[in-house]
């Protein structure tokens, strides 16, 4: 299966004009949400999530995404009227709310995911391969932000992942720059120097070294009219409120041609500042994606923060333990090593804590009734 990242690799070439916006309004609502309410000062319920042949990947990044309080809130905030004219059954984002629903359910087994995966038309041999987690999550938010388009939410993922970046080519004579905006939902840092003599031990760093330009020598150039020196590089416009890395701990060995893992240390902090145009962001970890074993094969789990209670949990499929929070010092290298590592911007005006199960939409009661009856009927 080829994941498709849709939105992450769309691109428009400007000579320093204003960026595109990603903010579209919808034509015409299929389905609403309800007036907005306050969330309480409960602590979120961590549930387990059952492997379906080799779907650590997609388990671990529904966990994070179920973690993300904005995201949680605004998903379970989504009605779907019977006449929208689309089979619930087979609708993904209908699919994820009814599995977050499960997730904050009184049982405490762990839920299945085979009602999203049939959603998402995959088969059991689609499910028995396993897949790169940073192509899922670019292909899963592609996913929900297409089937959002036409609801009252249709920003939603644009909100929260969303963030455009620049390259530019800059003539060192004349200082006329030419752009390239794109948007991304996450950001590829390499961990290694092109000769791979260097080691980029932290994640500023390897975020220092990513945007550092090139020299590129005896470029012409059309305003100066003859060749000159360019700078090559690129540089964030706009940082997304979810903070999203990808480490690049995967190499190619020139003599076997065959992939290897890099298993370099790479430490980052639970609070980063990034800098765009001057204005300084703060951004606090609550989640790290960690790949087990070797370039080819292997497992992913799960390092997730609670906001409201501040502690860390370990969510490895169907099995859920809290960790101390020096613990994730152990991804920073090695065979079980940080593969995605995700922050929440500081912002009092938009930090949510996430629904509880006492704070469900009154329109979702009737999953939780269900739930529980099959709960019941089981037992």
């Amino acid at each position: 299966m080829v994941f498709n990242t849709l939105k992450s690799t769309l691109s428009v070439e400007k000579v320093v004009e204003t960026p595109p916006q990603k903010n579209q309004e919808p034509k015409k609502p299929l389905f609403s949400l309800p007036p907005k309410t306050e969330a309480k000062n409960v602590s979120p319920v961590c549930r387990g999530i059952k492997n379906q042949g080799a779907t650590c990947y997609l388990n671990s990044f529904i966990q994070v995404l179920f973690h993300t309080p904005e995201f949680r809130n605004e998903l379970l905030e989504l009605t779907f009227p019977n006449n929208s004219g689309d089979d619930n059954w087979f609708n993904v984002v209908y699919q994820l709310q009814r599995l977050f629903v499960e997730l904050l359910g009184p049982d405490t087994s762990a839920v299945k995911t085979n009602g999203l995966t049939k959603s998402l038309d995959w088969t059991q041999k689609d499910t028995d391969i396993q897949q790169d987690v940073q192509e899922f999550g670019r292909y899963f938010l592609g996913i929900l932000d297409e089937k959002l388009q036409l609801s009252s939410s249709a920003n939603m993922i644009s909100h929260l992942f969303s963030g455009i970046q620049v390259e530019y080519l800059t003539c060192t004579m004349c200082n006329i720059s030419k752009e390239q905006y794109s948007t991304f939902f996450d950001i590829s840092l390499p961990i290694r120097s092109i000769d791979g003599k260097t080691s980029y031990d932290s994640l500023e760093y390897a975020i220092e070294q990513y945007l550092r330009p090139e020299i590129l020598d005896e470029h012409f150039c059309d305003i100066c009219g003859k060749k000159s020196k360019f700078l090559k590089g690129q540089k964030f416009k706009e940082l997304p409120y979810i903070l999203c890395f990808h480490l690049g701990r995967t190499t190619y060995n020139i003599n076997s041609l065959k992939p290897v893992k890099i298993n370099d240390k790479v430490s980052f902090p639970f609070i980063i500042s990034m800098d765009v145009d001057g204005y300084n962001s703060i951004f606090e970890l609550y989640g790290v994606i960690i790949h087990k074993g070797e370039a080819t094969f292997g497992h992913y789990y799960s390092y997730i923060k609670d906001f409201k209670s501040g502690q860390w949990f370990e969510c490895n499929d169907d099995i859920i333990t809290t960790i101390p929070p020096h613990k994730i010092e152990s991804t920073f290298s090695g065979k079980s090593s940080a593969y995605m590592i995700m922050y929440r911007l500081f912002d009092r005006n938009r930090n949510r804590e996430a629904y509880t199960i006492d704070e469900l939409p009154a329109h979702l009661n009737y999953l939780l009734n269900f739930f529980e009856k099959s709960m019941a009927s089981v037992v």
